[in-house]
């Protein structure tokens, strides 16, 4: 069976992306994932004591549990971290939309009725993609669970998305889907792998609707550099196509 675990990203509302970023592994990923990451936990690195969680906001800004490490025991363990997930084996998928296209572009237009708001486009995209894996790449395993970071608020639209994939077999191809959860990170370590890869892909992002750069930062190189990690963004010429699917004229 695999699980994929996905955390979302840019939730605020002066985030310039909002999206999910997720791994996907079977149980023998996870089972290696899950021991590597506690025991990391335990000693996250020389002369530090035990974390409670790896949360990459609190770590990159030096606070709560990080509050006492330096740049450079920051960047230390965040490689440390990261290359557990790499080693695990997992896959990686993250997806975001450009908020401000999105309201100046789809959510005025027709199309808004079918996508939703963007986080619903990106969790319905998240699904899609995770059954996409399961037909295409996945071989031997067939039977998929998604779990998402509990986010009360957003459950029962996030249902009602996952019950047409069940509903609705083209929608999921081969793909056996067992269950959706919402999941706490402190208590569900993946979702903790989840968080770190959302981070990046959501630092990466930003920096392309702000700059055009196309680099992304070292620790998220390292993620890409294995052809296992991938990420979408539903930028302005994307949001251009969704709103022009019924043939509205843009202003």
């Amino acid at each position: 069976m695999l699980t994929a675990y996905f955390d979302d990203t840019g939730t605020h509302k002066e985030a310039p992306v909002i999206g999910f970023g997720g791994l996907i592994g079977n149980e023998e990923q996870w089972y290696l994932f899950t021991g590597s990451w506690l025991e990391k936990l335990k000693s996250p690195l020389s002369g530090k004591p035990p974390l409670r969680r790896f949360h990459m906001t609190d770590c990159m800004a030096r606070q709560e549990e990080f509050r006492d490490y330096s740049v450079p025991e920051r960047d230390a363990v965040i490689h440390d971290f990261r290359q557990l997930i790499i080693a695990s084996g997992v896959w990686g998928y993250a997806v975001g939309v450009a908020r401000r296209d999105w309201d100046e572009l789809v959510k005025p237009s027709p199309v808004s009725g079918w996508f939703g708001d963007p986080e619903a486009f990106c969790f319905r995209d998240c699904v899609g993609k995770m059954c996409t894996f399961v037909s295409e790449i996945s071989r031997v395993d067939k039977e998929l669970s998604l779990v998402f970071d509990d986010r009360p608020h957003r459950t029962e639209i996030n249902e009602y998305i996952y019950g047409q994939y069940q509903a609705y077999k083209p929608l999921r191809g081969n793909t056996n889907l067992l269950g959706l959860s919402f999941l706490n990170s402190t208590n569900f370590v993946a979702l903790q792998g989840a968080d770190m890869f959302a981070w990046e892909f959501f630092a990466h992002a930003k920096q392309l609707l702000l700059t055009d750069d196309n680099t992304p930062r070292p620790h998220a190189q390292q993620f890409f550099n294995t052809g296992r990690f991938h990420m979408g963004l539903v930028d302005r010429p994307t949001c251009e196509r969704l709103a022009g699917a019924l043939g509205v004229p843009q202003a």
